[in-house]
């Protein structure tokens, strides 16, 4: 309600940040779409987040900040280096949202659609290589030229022996044909 009939105020910042660590999924989305809301009122949010999502002690605190900057700014330089400077995090869902969020990159550069052939390719993390692999036709809309790469490596996955790993990669090639 607070957000829809009045004009929220910074002094709510600090709040929502907090609201991130919920255990409630429910809550954390909803806070995370406040805060989506609030930057777009208010500038001086989107840095805050950015911080948030590198270095906030809670790696639940970090992946919902990536979150906040997917919807908030995914045209902006930051967010794009936010994401991929969280690939490296040390918490796996942290790493896991960062990878999930370059879809919704407004212009991924070349690191971005590299990093996620590397997920793809490698295989040592099965979530990651899913995450990947249903990235990977987003970012190929940026980048063209990799399309025949992407299509033989999604030929490639779709005959491993994990019969997840397989839908996802014919489902990723059905969106590149398409």
């Amino acid at each position: 309600m607070l957000f829809q009939e009045d004009r929220p105020t910074l002094r709510l910042l600090p709040a929502l940040l907090d609201l991130l660590e919920l255990e409630d999924g429910y809550l954390r989305w909803t806070t995370a779409n406040m805060l989506a809301t609030l930057g777009r009122m208010h500038g001086e949010v989107y840095p805050v987040v950015l911080h948030e999502s590198l270095r906030a002690e809670a790696p639940q605190r970090r992946r919902m900040a990536l979150y906040v900057l997917r919807e908030l700014a995914p045209e902006r330089t930051e967010t794009k280096d936010a994401f991929l400077s969280a690939l490296k995090d040390r918490d796996s869902r942290v790493r896991c949202a960062a990878l999930s969020c370059m879809a919704k990159l407004t212009d991924p550069d070349h690191a971005c659609l590299d990093e996620a052939l590397e997920f793809a390719r490698s295989g040592r993390d099965p979530t990651l290589q899913r995450i990947a692999v249903v990235v990977l036709p987003d970012l190929v809309a940026h980048h063209p030229e990799a399309r025949d790469a992407v299509a033989t490596l999604l030929l490639e996955l779709g005959r491993s022996n994990d019969p997840s790993l397989v839908r996802t990669a014919q489902a990723a090639a059905d969106r590149l044909a398409g």
